[in-house]
């Protein structure tokens, strides 16, 4: 996909210092994705306003937490998902940071590891394909600032080379009804067009956007077709 990560520095000094403490914590086993992940590793393209940390097995949940605690000051703690995804507000440098913590039993495998996983360094990243497929998830009602970010996303990894067959492939590879996680991009697209330049830290503009999602609906519905057909 020629997509290599580096650092882009568009995280601030705080951001990275929470990075780089997670992967010198030994005995867990983490993951960096999402948006922190594809702005800071791969693209360049924004600034991520949260860390996203995957962690395969249950008990290293408790174990991130008690590390993080040790560390930082933890302002406050949020369980979004009982027993398997936690926000924490945390203190650095002065500076308050959104940190997801979240139990992903996803790569846990050797076969899935070797694909969707990269390394920069000491940091273990999720693949840009393996980020752009759950950008497609739309498992709740998201409001418009929240589905903006995921189509300039997916516009600047569509512009890196990361085909819609490359995400679409990362569900049919976990078994996953990608029909049923598309709906928005494909069926909704809607964004905030006043919201492209405020957020992206690349020109973009709405003549670009558009065509982009018009291309992602006819071709997702595409794959979708042929593949409910083989079946």
């Amino acid at each position: 996909m020629g997509l290599n990560p580096c650092r882009h520095n568009v995280v601030s000094q705080e951001f990275s210092m929470i990075i780089d403490w997670a992967f010198r914590q030994s005995d867990i086993d983490v993951l960096l994705g999402g948006s922190c992940a594809l702005s800071e590793f791969y693209l360049g393209h924004r600034v991520p306003e949260d860390i996203d940390f995957f962690i395969s097995k249950k008990e290293d949940l408790k174990a991130f937490k008690t590390a993080l605690s040790q560390s930082f000051k933890i302002q406050r703690e949020e369980v979004i998902k009982r027993a398997s995804s936690y926000r924490y507000i945390v203190e650095a440098g002065g500076q308050d940071i959104v940190v997801h913590c979240t139990r992903s039993e996803k790569l846990k495998h050797p076969k899935e590891r070797e694909s969707y996983t990269t390394k920069f360094e000491s940091i273990q990243l999720h693949t840009p394909d393996f980020i752009g497929a759950w950008k497609l998830s739309r498992r709740r009602q998201e409001s418009l600032i929240d589905c903006t970010k995921k189509v300039i996303d997916l516009y600047f990894l569509t512009c890196a080379g990361v085909t819609f067959s490359d995400f679409l492939s990362v569900f049919y590879a976990f078994k996953i009804e990608p029909r049923n996680m598309v709906n928005w991009p494909y069926q909704f697209p809607y964004y905030d067009a006043s919201l492209l330049k405020e957020i992206s830290l690349k020109h973009l503009s709405s003549s670009q956007v558009d065509p982009f999602l018009e291309k992602f609906r006819t071709e997702v519905k595409a794959i979708l077709k042929d593949k409910k057909q083989e079946n």
